[in-house]
């Protein structure tokens, strides 16, 4: 059967100027995303350690317009070819994962994420009030991390 290369071009144009509903992202990163957290040996910080939190979604390089798409639904993080046929979504600046928290606060993730997110986002919280600084506040991140996924 042939394309119908009106109706291809008009359903891409949907796809790329439609407007995402917020439950659509949420459950399609409750499928999709992951929330992690890195400690990085790092001299230059006091603790000897660099505390790096991500929100991402991987996808194949043929969903490349729903990952733009979700990138312009938030407002914030990047966009990148990866290995070989992926796409990734990242966002990693502590600013910028607020967005992504208060998303989420506001429409919660409905599967076991969700509890990983809220660890996740003590960790941001700790993280963006600069504890991963000194000793103590490190030792939480780390006994919180123990605890994701």
């Amino acid at each position: 059967m042939p394309i119908n290369f009106r109706m291809t071009t008009r359903l891409y144009s949907c796809m790329t100027t439609s407007v995402l509903s917020p439950w659509f992202v949420t459950g399609f990163s409750d499928g999709e995303s992951s929330f992690w957290v890195s400690i990085l040996k790092d001299n230059t910080y006091k603790t000897g350690r660099c505390v790096k939190l991500c929100f991402e979604i991987g996808l194949h390089q043929k969903d490349l317009a729903l990952l733009e798409q979700i990138q312009r639904f938030f407002g914030v993080g990047k966009v990148y070819m990866k290995s070989k046929g992926s796409v990734h979504y990242l966002v990693t600046s502590i600013k910028d994962l607020q967005v992504i928290r208060e998303h989420f606060d506001k429409y919660p993730l409905l599967t076991k994420k969700r509890a990983d997110f809220e660890l996740w986002a003590q960790i941001l919280h700790l993280t963006k009030n600069k504890e991963h600084l000194n000793m103590e506040g490190l030792r939480k991140i780390v006994a919180i991390k123990a605890s994701l996924n």
